[in-house]
C-alpha cells in the first residue's frame, strides 16, 4: 500500500544491521533524508567477532559434539555473511592478538596472513 512517502524507523536485528547499513551507505542523503525517520539496531555484530576467524581456520560446531567442526567449516567457509563478522578496524586494538598458534601469532594487522597460512 501507499504511505504517502512517510519516513520510516527501520528495525534491524543481527546481520540485518550491517546489511542496511550498506544499503543505506548506497543512497543519496536526499533520499534517505525523505524515507528513513531512524534507525534502530539490536544485537547488530559492529566490531565484528573473534569467532569468525575461528570458523574460517577449523569451522563451528556450535558446541553440538556430533557435528565435525571440519565438515561444517567447508559449508560455513562458503557464507557470504562470515566476511561481515570478522574483527573490524576501530573496535579491537591493533596489537590484540586474536589466533595463537605455536608459529606465530595473529591480530587484525595480519588477516592475509592468517588467510595465506590457512
Amino acid at each position: 500500500g501507499n504511505n504517502k512517502n512517510t519516513s520510516v524507523i527501520l528495525l534491524t536485528h543481527s546481520m540485518g544491521s550491517p546489511m542496511m547499513l550498506y544499503f543505506l551507505s548506497n543512497q543519496t542523503e536526499t533520499w534517505k533524508a525523505k524515507y528513513i525517520r531512524a534507525m534502530v539496531t539490536l544485537a547488530g555484530p559492529w566490531g565484528g567477532t573473534v569467532r569468525a576467524l575461528k570458523v574460517f581456520a577449523v569451522g563451528d560446531n556450535l558446541g553440538a559434539w556430533l557435528l565435525s567442526e571440519k565438515k561444517l567449516m567447508w559449508e560455513q567457509r562458503s557464507s557470504p555473511s562470515l566476511a561481515w563478522l570478522m574483527p573490524q578496524e576501530g573496535f579491537w586494538n591493533e596489537d590484540e592478538v586474536f589466533v595463537v598458534t605455536d608459529e606465530r601469532n595473529y591480530t587484525i594487522r595480519d588477516y592475509e596472513q592468517f588467510f595465506n597460512d590457512l
